[in-house]
């Protein structure tokens, strides 16, 4: 199914289509007791799905906060990180030696 919203048009910074695609995810995944999101909740315990997953956690406390986005190849019998080697990766590698 393609997405039939307007291009260039956002609601809260998403744009129309972005938000169509991801009611769509919801609602068939919902359907099977899964969720397209990792959370907490008790949808998200299931193994994921196979496909490129964004991993985008959000850390904060009191006035300071930090964001990073990683890219999860998931398969059938693998996952794996798209790309091992990041700036920040390299820095923990030194920070431990």
């Amino acid at each position: 199914m393609k997405a039939r919203g307007p291009a260039g048009v956002t609601v809260f910074g998403f744009g129309v289509r972005t938000l169509q695609t991801l009611g769509r995810e919801l609602i068939s995944e919902r359907l099977h007791g899964r969720s397209p999101l990792w959370a907490g909740g008790r949808s998200s315990r299931h193994a994921p799905t196979p496909g490129l997953w964004a991993v985008e956690p959000h850390v904060g406390f009191h006035d300071v906060g930090l964001k990073f986005e990683e890219l999860l190849v998931v398969t059938e019998d693998d996952a794996y990180w798209l790309d091992d080697d990041l700036p920040h990766v390299h820095r923990w590698t030194k920070d431990e030696a």
